[in-house]
């Protein structure tokens, strides 16, 4: 897709990267947004309390370009930092763009020709996982233009299908996020509004991976258990809620994003007396949307297998769940989503 030439002097996309003890990382990121063939992009660094090197990398190279602002803060944690970083911004459309990861070249101009050509309130494209910083992946450039109306991208979005629920690998009108801020304090503040995002209108999307995600060991997304990972529950029957009210006509979508969100605890949750409750609630809610889950063949194949797989008992599926993962890890299986 060819970059419109008139847009690089109008509209300013505004960069959104919050950085966390990333000084590993972080140079690469900043680069990749640097070497962007779209000019007229800013980059707001918000360094999120790092005691490492981060936040000298990142003055560093605001004092060699001037788009590239920093704001230093103490540590309160990613929403707080990408709300900080919308607040501070200028631009039209907002990315956002995780320290540890990187972007293709042409990804800003890229995913402002998809939202300009199909009229369109969020464009996003695909993205690819990666398990080191020399791991390139592979790229897909093939595929074709979907446009999704709010209902739909929903719908992809609880099934897991195309549409997924990270900030990232998107591009989208800054009024959305203005008016739909990372909740703070909370885990899982992706899910808790990214949902609310494809409801306020269009999205367009390419297969494209134009985002490398570093899967890296140390990440919140692969930490242990801790009491604030039931938020993903909270945060699930919220959706459940939303879709009650707004477009009952998914509920089936949203009770198997609750089911998928039920497996994903179950599986970081530890054995032991102190986690029995926890224990039994999830097999309850388990047991409860399993049957609907195996007849909805909207649900991914895998989905299905782990509610059949759930007569066995919560056991039974926390080690499927345990064994999954650690395939996933020991072959660096790089899964779409």
């Amino acid at each position: 897709m060819e970059s419109e030439a008139q847009d690089a002097d109008v509209e300013l996309i505004s960069v959104i990267m919050p950085v966390y003890n990333l000084d590993a990382y972080l140079k690469r990121a900043i680069e990749s947004v640097l070497c962007q063939t779209y000019p007229n992009w800013e980059l707001i660094l918000i360094d999120d309390g790092s005691v490492d090197q981060s936040g000298v990398i990142c003055d560093e190279y605001s004092q060699n370009d001037s788009r590239i602002r920093v704001f230093h803060q103490e540590n309160h944690g990613a929403a707080v930092a990408r709300n900080r970083g919308v607040q501070e911004s200028s631009g039209e459309y907002i990315a956002f763009v995780d320290g540890d990861d990187w972007i293709s070249a042409d990804y800003l101009d890229f995913l402002l020709h998809l939202l300009k050509q199909t009229n369109a309130r969020m464009a996003a494209c695909g993205y690819q996982k990666v398990f080191s910083p020399e791991d390139r992946g592979s790229f897909e450039e093939e595929g074709q233009i979907c446009t999704f109306c709010a209902e739909e991208a929903l719908h992809s979005m609880l099934y897991r299908k195309v549409m997924t629920n990270f900030p990232c690998v998107k591009l989208l009108e800054r009024q959305i996020v203005v008016e739909n801020p990372f909740p703070e304090g909370r885990l899982y503040e992706d899910l808790a509004v990214v949902y609310r995002w494809y409801a306020c209108g269009t999205v367009a999307y390419h297969p494209a991976r134009k985002y490398f995600y570093l899967q890296r060991p140390g990440s919140s997304m692969h930490s242990h258990f801790e009491a604030r990972k039931w938020d993903l529950i909270e945060i699930s029957e919220e959706i459940q809620e939303f879709i009650r009210e707004h477009y009952p006509e998914l509920q089936k979508a949203a009770d198997s994003r609750m089911f998928v969100s039920c497996l994903q605890i179950l599986r970081l949750l530890p054995y032991g007396k102190a986690y029995r409750e926890k224990r039994r609630e999830l097999g309850g809610r388990i047991r409860r949307l399993r049957w609907e889950i195996w007849k909805d063949k909207e649900n991914k194949m895998e989905t299905r297998l782990m509610a059949l797989a759930s007569f066995g008992g919560v056991h039974l599926l926390a080690l499927f769940g345990r064994l999954y993962d650690w395939r996933i890890r020991r072959f660096h299986i790089h899964q779409k989503y």
